[in-house]
């Protein structure tokens, strides 16, 4: 019960940012599966496979990956230290991202 109340917790949250912050989707879709806490490198490999609408939503910075990264550590989404990051499991779990000994993804 915990699990799934986590989960709907999460969903509703990446709900509430997609509607500030578009592009949230396609940073999602690209971060799916990865492992964290991961190093930076990891985080920016994966963004630089986003493929941003054109023009840029006014929401979006810049496409470089690490204004990315900053954008989504100023919004609380990676928690970020000496290179290694991480994301709180209200983000984490409607991202289908991982993390070892965390709330189990459902399928």
């Amino acid at each position: 019960a915990l699990g799934e109340g986590v989960k709907a917790a999460s969903v509703q949250r990446v709900d509430e940012l997609a509607e500030d912050f578009e592009w949230i989707r396609e940073v999602s879709d690209r971060l799916e599966g990865l492992e964290v806490p991961c190093t930076e490198e990891k985080v920016l490999q994966r963004l630089s496979d986003c493929v941003f609408p054109r023009p840029l939503p006014a929401s979006l910075r810049s496409t470089e990956p690490s204004v990315v990264l900053q954008q989504l550590r100023d919004m609380g989404v990676f928690l970020g230290d000496r290179g290694r990051y991480n994301v709180p499991d209200l983000y984490r779990v409607a991202m289908r991202m991982k993390r070892r000994g965390g709330i189990k993804l459902a399928h």
